[in-house]
């Protein structure tokens, strides 16, 4: 027994004076697209987001800034530290993202007012939002031009197909993305088109499918074609097009012929 004890009171002296080793605190998040920012009032279309699976913790860089806040939703704190100072290690789509030292940077309180998260940066207020809150509605160039159609039986033309333009601009005001696809009919008349569209996020693919009515000279937005976060651009693919038929006139009585 008091060999026993001798060698316990021996190990516990080493580990006393051996080098405890902590690590350091991290989260690991996935970039997300959706939430937006403002800073001051204007949106900030350059700003990233990442997030962990539950959504608690909330990683928002701001390059005109040049910081990043990392968010506790659950306690509602925010650290904010350089931009420079946050180490973003990505490895198969998520982020190890190293906390600073408490001492390093400054721990403030979050004002969560709905779906609004303010906090202080500096002397300017940010605010986090849905991404769909900071993008403004998009007007088309011909009024009530486009409508959404119950799905009819597209048969597929080529001459309907070659009134179809597709193009990307970029866009200013929209955060988490880059640019915008749009579709144009410059034909003289309406276009119905069947459009199918692929996501490529980090999650997979994600597959849609719409069917739209253009009028001529209609311009439509399809969404956005590069996304913050995504590992490509969006695919937008005209799976068929055809000129849409023209009602039947109707009779001297208001009624449209009989079908036979």
């Amino acid at each position: 027994m008091r060999h026993t004890l001798t060698i316990a009171v021996g190990l516990l002296a080493l580990s006393l004076l051996a080098p405890v080793s902590i690590a350091a605190a991290e989260w690991v998040c996935r970039e997300s697209s959706d939430y937006c920012a403002e800073v001051d009032g204007a949106v900030v279309p350059d700003a990233r987001f990442f997030t962990n699976d539950n959504k608690e913790k909330l990683v928002v860089e701001l390059p005109s800034l040049s910081m990043t806040a990392l968010i506790n939703m659950k306690t509602r704190k925010v650290i904010t530290a350089p931009q420079e100072s946050i180490d973003l290690e990505e490895n198969e789509g998520a982020y190890h993202i190293a906390l600073p030292n408490p001492s390093d940077a400054p721990v403030n309180t979050l004002s969560i007012d709905g779906e609004v998260t303010r906090f202080k940066v500096k002397d300017s207020e940010v605010h986090v939002l849905k991404a769909s809150s900071c993008r403004p509605p998009v007007e088309s160039p011909v009024p009530g031009a486009i409508s959404v159609a119950a799905p009819p039986q597209v048969t597929d033309d080529l001459q309907a197909r070659k009134c179809l333009q597709r193009d990307a601009r970029p866009t200013r005001n929209t955060a988490g993305c880059l640019k915008v696809a749009y579709l144009r009919n410059s034909c003289g008349q309406p276009v119905v088109a069947v459009i199918r569209s692929t996501q490529h996020l980090f999650s997979g693919n994600l597959p849609q499918s719409a069917t739209l009515v253009l009028p001529q000279g209609a311009e439509y937005e399809l969404g956005c074609f590069w996304m913050s976060g995504a590992t490509a651009p969006t695919d937008y693919e005209v799976a068929a097009a055809m000129f849409q038929p023209k009602q039947p006139a109707p009779d001297a009585g208001g009624h449209a012929p009989a079908k036979h």
